[in-house]
């Protein structure tokens, strides 16, 4: 339940934002190698799935900061980042959001 009331809240906020002619972008911050091999699939493909429904939908950029090369000196624990990874995340929106 949880799950298809935050993917209608997030369908809605996009489709405002389409009318105002506002660029969306969702953003999927960097976790951990470890973080993610203990990640349960289910979630991670129903999260994608979402992603990729919307994106027929609406408009929106899309960035997977997990696509990138993050290693243990970016993060502080799991899945908060340190000075390092904010200066590299920081680099990469801008080159995302500007090119």
């Amino acid at each position: 339940e949880t799950r298809e009331e935050n993917e209608k809240l997030l369908n809605d906020f996009l489709l405002y934002l389409n009318k105002k002619n506002i660029k969306a972008y969702i953003i999927n911050f960097p976790t951990t190698r470890y973080y993610n091999k203990f990640l349960n699939k289910k979630f991670k493909d129903d999260y994608y799935n979402i992603i990729n429904k919307l994106k027929e939908e609406r408009d929106f950029k899309f960035l997977d900061l997990n696509d990138y090369n993050f290693n243990d000196e970016d993060f502080v624990d799991m899945d908060h980042v340190s000075d390092i990874g904010a200066s590299k995340i920081t680099n990469i929106l801008n080159e995302f959001i500007y090119s």
